[in-house]
């Protein structure tokens, strides 16, 4: 193992930041394959949907899997782990020969690959800068990654599968994903003082975490956001389907933004996580409302722009808040087992958004709907804080042994 000291540390967090780049570059370009699908099967657009969407969700749902395995083996080998299953995924996509098919290699192998892959990036960072003041910049970095890759992938995709169609573009992008395989190659682990128990080493999942009522509210504002982070875009009243893929990209290129800017934020003593935190949630919730008075492209642009911006806010503090909530040693179960929670909603989010647009057949009820339940986990979360205090105070003892053996806990939040 390695000492992370100086440039090692930003090192390990720009090859975080690329493989969130691709991963989630790769990921949110589902819209691109949807269209080919659909020409391809001539199958029914709920039917072709699941493709793309199960991929997502898959990623959520083997959160738990992929933090534990990385608690126990490392977050090197998990993340070279996912780059293999991805590359399998894409090769056996490229002999589809059925929309069933694809569920399997493109929908779930692919989505346990790309879990794999994505969180141990968070846990690497939060190891190497766990006594650096840049942790919530470092972590705004890698987040970017994946902004950035949503918001220019999906022009090469679109070109790649119209030039070389869909077998030989899944091929292509089984080779391209190689970059992931090179990213965890460099995940070295920290070298820590912290002695850990025989029994410690063991578990694949602390379920003590479950106990943890902070953490359980923290979980259910999650959810309640992830409801509403699905209706985003208007497209309605005369925007054509240019100006609609602009505004994803201008929510994109703001989301960026937002994750540097408050994970730099975050980083200032003077400035609560909880706080901005609340604030990003406000913002989305605010601008979700008043969208629907929006007369003009120029004001779903607005929209656009100020949602992705505190949107980026939301995905940057998340993973700090939850190191917060359960400490330092638990983490890796914290994060897994917020982000599973967030498959179940992720999954529920779009049929619930087409029911309630079918009953409706407007967009101002979407809207309305999201800017409802983003406050509504914003005011949840409210309880965190009390939780948390309370907490604090039944487990000064196991704080102060964590200290005495140099685990720290963030006071600063």
């Amino acid at each position: 193992m390695v000492r992370s000291e100086g440039g090692r540390q930003w090192l390990v967090c720009a090859f975080a930041f690329l493989a969130q780049f691709a991963v989630v570059g790769f990921m949110m370009t589902g819209g691109v394959l949807y269209t080919k699908l659909i020409d391809e099967f001539k199958a029914s657009r709920g039917a072709t949907a699941w493709v793309s969407s199960l991929t997502p969700s898959v990623l959520y749902f083997c959160a738990p899997l992929s933090t534990s395995l990385s608690e126990r083996f490392g977050c090197r080998v998990v993340t070279i782990s996912g780059g293999l299953t991805c590359i399998l995924a894409m090769v056996l996509s490229s002999f589809y020969t059925s929309i069933l098919h694809l569920y399997f290699t493109h929908g779930v192998l692919w989505g346990v690959g790309l879990s794999l892959s994505y969180f141990p990036t968070f846990l690497i960072v939060a190891q190497h800068f766990k006594n650096s003041k840049r942790l919530s910049l470092a972590t705004g970095i890698i987040t970017f990654g994946g902004s950035l890759g949503t918001l220019t992938l999906s022009p090469g995709l679109q070109w790649m599968f119209n030039r070389f169609g869909l077998s030989t573009s899944f091929r292509i992008l089984a080779a391209v994903q190689v970059v992931i395989i090179v990213c965890g190659m460099t995940f070295c682990p920290v070298k820590d003082n912290e002695v850990l128990s025989q029994e410690t080493k063991k578990k694949y999942f602390d379920l003590s975490i479950c106990k943890n009522r902070a953490l359980i509210v923290f979980i259910v504002a999650l959810g309640f956001n992830m409801l509403g982070y699905l209706v985003r875009m208007a497209e309605e009243r005369g925007a054509s389907p240019t100006e609609g893929a602009l505004l994803i990209s201008y929510a994109s290129a703001a989301s960026g933004i937002g994750r540097l800017l408050f994970g730099t934020m975050a980083d200032c003593k003077r400035f609560s996580k909880f706080y901005i935190w609340r604030t990003g949630l406000l913002g989305m919730s605010v601008s979700s409302t008043l969208v629907i008075i929006a007369r003009s492209y120029e004001w779903f642009v607005v929209y656009a722009f100020t949602f992705g911006l505190f949107e980026g806010c939301y995905v940057t503090l998340t993973p700090l808040l939850v190191r917060y909530i359960v400490g330092v040693r638990k983490f890796p179960y914290g994060l897994g087992l917020a982000y599973f929670s967030m498959s179940f909603t992720r999954s529920a989010g779009p049929p619930i958004a087409g029911w309630i647009y079918d009953s409706f057949h407007s967009y101002k009820v979407p809207f309305l709907y999201t800017g409802f339940v983003i406050f509504t986990g914003c005011f949840i979360s409210f309880l965190v804080s009390l939780l948390q205090e309370r907490n604090t105070r039944t487990e000064a003892d196991d704080t102060s042994n964590l200290q005495s053996t140099g685990v720290d806990r963030e006071t600063d939040v």
